[in-house]
Parts: C-alpha cells; structure tokens; sequence
C-alpha cells in the first residue's frame, strides 16, 4: 500500500512540474497560426471564384 502511494505521489509530482513549461511556448504558437492564417488569407484572396476558394492551400 505505501509502495502505490508513493508511486502515485511521485506521478503527480512529475506530472505538475511539466505544465508551467508548455505556457511559456504560447507566444511562438501564436505567431506561428497566425502565419498560417496570413498565407492562407493570401492565398485566398487571388482565387476568384468563391465556389473554389475552399480548394485553395497555403503552405
């Protein structure tokens, strides 16, 4: 029973101190989507037909 505990213990130890490090990387995904989102406006934007504008690809 005190080996479990200490088992589970340690997981929720470790997995605590991995949350705060996936925050500061906000701002990079930030930028990144709206990158993305940018190139695709652009790319959307030659496409004339409105039917087509779905089949449109940014990469």
């Amino acid at each position: 029973m005190k080996r479990i505990f200490l088992i589970g213990a340690a997981a929720l130890i470790l997995s605590g101190l991995s949350l705060p490090a996936a925050a500061f990387e906000c701002p990079k995904h930030f930028k990144a989507t709206q990158s993305a989102i940018d190139d695709a406006t652009k790319a959307m934007s030659v496409v004339k037909d409105g039917a087509k504008k779905g089949l449109t690809h940014a990469d």
